[in-house]
């Protein structure tokens, strides 16, 4: 599947997005923090790249903070 790239139709976006999580310290909940900055569609894109042990560990973590089981791509 050929997937539009963001930058190319928006050159600020990987800027934008990479300046949010940059100042991120590496404590336990930041990978929760950088996926909530992304949208359904690429929740799925990345869902599909991780490996099922990962895919259920995000899939946890997001139903524990109040997603519905069946609005979580992972």
């Amino acid at each position: 599947m050929d997937r539009e790239i963001p930058e190319a139709t928006s050159p600020f976006y990987a800027k934008e997005k990479v300046s949010e999580i940059e100042p991120l310290q590496n404590i336990s909940d930041n990978v929760m923090s950088i996926i909530a900055r992304f949208d359904q569609t690429n929740m799925r894109y990345l869902a599909e790249k991780l490996s099922p042990e990962a895919r259920q560990a995000l899939k946890d973590r997001m139903i524990d903070g109040g997603s519905n089981e069946w609005e979580t791509p992972f």
